[in-house]
């Protein structure tokens, strides 16, 4: 009887911490984890005309990861490769996706980056980021957050806002932003171009390209977005 009984309560502890295991275990598995959950970065740069299904499967394998439509080129402006790519997960959803052109690594060093804040926030987190000053960056996101200037209650001056027309004949909204830089006194320029957005999920996206670079190799980024999301 003595022995049955210890069976009896040795059976009940186990069952009791084999439940506490499952329901950690499920909690763990439904809790989403957060901040940058898929990072891929090159020191010398990833050229897609040369490694072409390379470059193309960091964003596939990046896209299993997350709802939000990745949009990215598959060609780029003379000179340019791939440098990084980071992808964000939110509370409970991968919110946000930034790829990072260059023409080399030097410009995307933290000691040429620097970013625009305005009370304390910084711009970035609504797509204008100003990015080394050589002007060569140029980040690609797409976010959940709605760029700041599309708001109504946002004023800018209309030489900043400018519509450009894209090779799909769509109306693209360039933002120009300027600034003195208090160390050589002069003005320098950032560019952003609102692509426009996707809905998925009841959630909508917003794509932007964010750069110092001329305003022409920004455009050219653009249409090679464009081109890609035809061909594929």
């Amino acid at each position: 009887m003595q022995i049955k009984k210890k069976i009896f309560i040795i059976t009940g502890l186990i069952l009791i911490i084999l439940s506490i295991l499952s329901f950690s275990f499920f909690y763990k598995k439904e809790k989403a984890p957060e901040g940058l959950i898929f990072t891929q970065s090159f020191k010398d740069g990833l050229d897609p005309l040369n490694s072409e299904e390379k470059y193309i499967n960091i964003f596939k394998k990046a896209q299993n990861l997350t709802d939000l439509p990745i949009k990215y080129p598959i060609k780029l402006p003379k000179e340019y490769k791939l440098f990084k790519v980071n992808l964000w997960r939110g509370e409970k959803t991968p919110e946000k996706i930034e790829i990072y052109y260059d023409v080399n690594n030097e410009s995307l060093s933290e000691k040429n980056t620097k970013f625009i804040k305005k009370g304390g926030k910084s711009y970035s987190d609504h797509g204008l980021i100003v990015l080394n000053k050589d002007k060569k960056t140029i980040l690609i996101e797409g976010t959940i957050i709605k760029p700041y200037f599309l708001e109504n209650n946002f004023y800018l001056p209309k030489n900043q806002l400018e519509e450009k027309t894209l090779i799909n004949g769509k109306k693209a909204i360039l933002f120009k932003y300027n600034q003195i830089d208090e160390s050589t006194r002069d003005i320098e320029y950032s560019y952003t171009i609102y692509l426009g957005y996707a809905k998925r999920d009841e959630k909508t996206y917003y794509y932007l390209i964010s750069s110092n670079a001329p305003e022409n190799t920004i455009l050219e980024a653009a249409n090679f977005i464009i081109k890609n999301e035809k061909e594929r």
